[in-house]
């Protein structure tokens, strides 16, 4: 095949971009010697020439709560302004989840038992963490995203699939379930390795909040924090203490896990969120340092507790305080919202909510709510853009839609198989999520009535033909489509789907590995269809098809043929794959990565070599 019909090559990058990637690649090694506590000097060269590592040395050596005065003296005269947050950002997000040295990790026993050497270990985590946020935390940088650390899981457990894979392929071994090592006595299964670095990720996680809360006083100027995973009750009381100008704040994890959380974990972290608006009316604690609130607060991101109620309630009294919070997300909007009105502060004012969760089927609506209160619920949502709820047959929550003429995002999840009424004028919407029973012709039918919609996305619903429908399908404005765990789907209403677009630049297919190779979606996927609808794809960007908890039972019916298609047909294509989890033999899957790599061909291929 001609080399012009592949992806167009990257271009080079500017001599000033090098240079701060390498400044970047030096710092990044430079903070890990810093937090390295017993460290007694830096590698030779680390910074490059002259007394630099003299400088770092002292640093590392200095007892000083303000480390970022030295670093501005050595750095800050050699880098320009406009490059000092984005510099800063990225060496934390690359600190918190450090890359493993792929020429290390050459089998499953070094794998196994040698990534202490690749990986920093729980007893040091804590004074490394407190290290990078000293360094990096004192006014140039305004967003601490920790949820790379839980990614990391992600990672190596793709790595070990890698592994067993080819390990497989080696040994000839016809299972993936379980391999044995070369010294007989051991065994490592991809099930082993997930409860290894799910173990391994959850006491990084608590010697991470650990070293957080230490650093707190330095969170001062944040607006944007994320600590999924690693929240504790302490760590948001922390926060609440140092984060004046905090904007955004997500704090999921799920706590109903008893075998690693318990009910004094989840009082602890009710607790804490009390801190988020500083009132005098705040739960006293043990933690340390008084609340001064977060008054900026706009999004913010609730745990999965057992305890829902007493979450609600402190929600309630988040929004009573808070007035700039617009959208909780965790959580039934009804449930809060009559706890909110049984709050004796609460002035009874219209809310700057932009979001609304009614998808608890068990639950009372927004509107049951307003009615039993005698209240008017447009009036206290006037902002409303983003609505997610249930329908049923004993419960058509879509009539609450007329009370909000600026929703333009809206999620329907069915409580039983069905369709989706029609019984409302869908122009505003632009976002749309469901799980309904389609065919073409009622896909024809609700085209009519969302000429605007820009995503769509189906998820656990079905894709039916229909025998008679003649009606067209077409989504003028549709740039992405995501496919989600789908119960059923025929090729012709997918293709039509795809021809009735015109700017689709996304296409994301994801389903879970049920061991079924004969599963339907992953048939339908295949060659054949992907040829049907590559002319429709001259603006795709972005393909991705794969699967969940992969362990090489199924795969998508798409050949290196798919590949090619679209390579030749979508010159703006920047992502695809999961090509692991494609019909495609492994050592062809890597032959193209160095291939594309060799010939430096301007495209990711999922997943990346980091993976």
């Amino acid at each position: 095949m001609p080399t012009s019909q592949f992806p167009r090559l990257r271009q080079c990058d500017r001599l000033d971009n090098l240079c701060l990637s390498t400044l970047k690649r030096s710092l990044l090694r430079a903070f890990y010697v810093l937090g390295k506590k017993r460290c007694i000097s830096t590698p030779d060269g680390l910074l490059g020439g002259g007394n630099h590592n003299h400088d770092v040395t002292k640093l590392c050596e200095k007892d000083t709560l303000s480390p970022i005065e030295e670093i501005r003296s050595y750095l800050f005269p050699k880098l320009p302004i406009c490059y000092r947050q984005q510099v800063f950002e990225e060496i934390f997000i690359s600190m918190a989840c450090p890359e493993f040295d792929k020429n290390k990790i050459v089998t499953e026993l070094e794998f196994k038992f040698k990534s202490y050497d690749v990986v920093a270990g729980t007893s040091d985590m804590n004074q490394i963490i407190q290290n990078y946020l000293k360094c990096l935390l004192l006014g140039y940088v305004t967003k601490l995203d920790f949820s790379a650390l839980y990614a990391m899981e992600s990672c190596w457990v793709a790595r070990s699939r890698r592994i067993l894979h080819t390990w497989n392929e080696v040994k000839g071994e016809g299972s993936m379930c379980v391999k044995k090592l070369e010294n007989g006595c051991n065994e490592i299964g991809l099930r082993n390795v997930k409860a290894m670095w799910k173990d391994l990720i959850f006491q990084h996680g608590r010697a991470v909040s650990d070293g957080a809360v230490a650093s707190a006083p330095y969170f001062r100027e944040l607006v944007d924090i994320n600590v999924d995973h690693v929240a504790t009750g302490q760590l948001v009381w922390s926060i609440g203490c140092n984060c004046p100008y905090l904007e955004k704040l997500s704090l999921y994890l799920d706590a109903t896990d008893r075998s690693r959380y318990s009910k004094h974990f989840e009082d602890e972290l009710v607790s804490g969120l009390t801190a988020l608006y500083g009132h005098k009316k705040f739960t006293p604690t043990s933690y340390r340092g008084r609340p001064v609130g977060c008054p900026k607060l706009q999004t913010l991101i609730m745990p999965n507790l057992e305890n829902v109620e007493k979450l609600e309630i402190c929600s309630a009294k988040l929004l009573c305080y808070l007035p700039s919070l617009q959208e909780i997300y965790n959580l039934c909007t009804a449930r809060t919202f009559e706890a909110l009105l049984n709050e004796n502060d609460f002035k009874r004012k219209p809310l700057s909510l932009i979001n609304i969760d009614e998808s608890y089927p068990d639950e009372p609506t927004t509107e049951d709510i307003c009615d039993h209160y005698n209240v008017q619920v447009k009036y206290f949502f006037p902002n409303l853009t983003t609505v997610k709820m249930v329908q049923s047959k004993h419960r058509s929550s879509l009539r609450i839609l007329s009370n909000f003429p600026k929703v333009n995002n809206l999620e329907v999840l069915l409580s039983d198989v069905g369709e989706l009424e029609f019984g409302i004028n869908f122009g505003r919407i632009t976002h749309f999520k469901n799980n309904c029973r389609w065919d073409e012709k009622r896909l024809a039918g609700f085209c009519q009535r969302a000429p605007n919609l820009e995503q769509l996305s189906f998820s656990s619903g079905s894709l039916h033909k229909h025998r008679k429908s003649r009606d067209i399908i077409s989504f003028p404005a549709l740039k992405l489509i995501t496919l989600h765990n789908l119960d059923y789907i025929d090729p012709e209403p997918f293709i039509s789907l795809i021809k009735g677009t015109k700017v689709l630049t996304h296409i994301i297919i994801e389903d879970f590995d049920k061991g079924e190779c004969s599963h339907n979606l992953l048939t339908v996927i295949n060659d054949k269809v992907i040829a049907a609808i590559i002319s429709s794809l001259k603006k795709l960007v972005k393909f991705h098809a794969g699967l969940r908890d992969y362990c090489a039972c199924c795969q998508y019916a798409m050949t290196m043929k798919s590949v090619h298609h679209f390579f030749n047909n979508c010159p703006d294509l920047e992502e695809i794959g999961n090509l692991f989890h494609w019909d495609i033999p492994h050592h062809d899957v890597l032959a193209l990565k160095k291939e594309a790599k060799e010939k430096n061909w301007d495209i990711k291929l999922y997943p990346s070599d980091s993976f």
